[in-house]
Formats: structure tokens, C-alpha cells, sequence
């Protein structure tokens, strides 16, 4: 039983939150896909954010790469890290 594993004082919490699937294709030069992980910063006075993702093909995505994503938007690669994650 659950109440096994705990000691007086433990907390235990429940998490209930559900992952959206945020796969994005992208047009244009470099063609592919991101798959966003979460989003890393916030910068309201450049009405920026950045976000991890892992990309494919990654070798296409270079610091400094522009993505053309759907709906006319536009992304740049900003930096890979050692995990396989890129920052958009």
C-alpha cells in the first residue's frame, strides 16, 4: 500500500497536468519539423519568448537559422545544446 512508503510528515502531491503536443512543420528553406518542449523565457519589452525544442534535421539548423513556421510566423535558432535541444 501507498501509506507503506510514507512517514509522518511526508507530503504527497498529485500532478494532473496534461502535455500538448506541439509539433510545428516548417516551410520554406530549411524544411522540417520542431517539436516544442516548453518555453524557456519570457521578454515582454521585445515581445519576445524562447522555447527548447528538438528539431529535425537538426544539422539544417544552425545558430542563427531562420524557421518559416505556419500562419506566416518566423523563428530563429539561437543556440544547441548538449542534450540535443535547440533554443527558437
Amino acid at each position: 500500500a501507498l501509506g507503506d512508503y510514507l512517514d509522518r510528515g511526508d507530503l504527497l502531491v498529485f500532478n494532473d497536468t496534461r502535455v500538448v503536443a506541439a509539433r510545428v512543420r516548417l516551410q520554406g528553406a530549411v524544411a522540417g519539423e520542431l517539436l516544442l518542449l516548453r518555453r524557456d523565457d519570457v521578454d515582454p519589452a521585445k515581445n519576445t519568448s524562447t522555447y527548447r525544442c528538438l528539431g529535425k534535421p537538426r544539422r539544417r539548423m544552425p545558430p542563427g537559422a531562420r524557421l518559416d513556421l505556419p500562419g506566416g510566423l518566423a523563428a530563429e535558432v539561437v543556440g544547441h545544446h548538449d542534450d540535443g535541444q535547440l533554443s527558437v
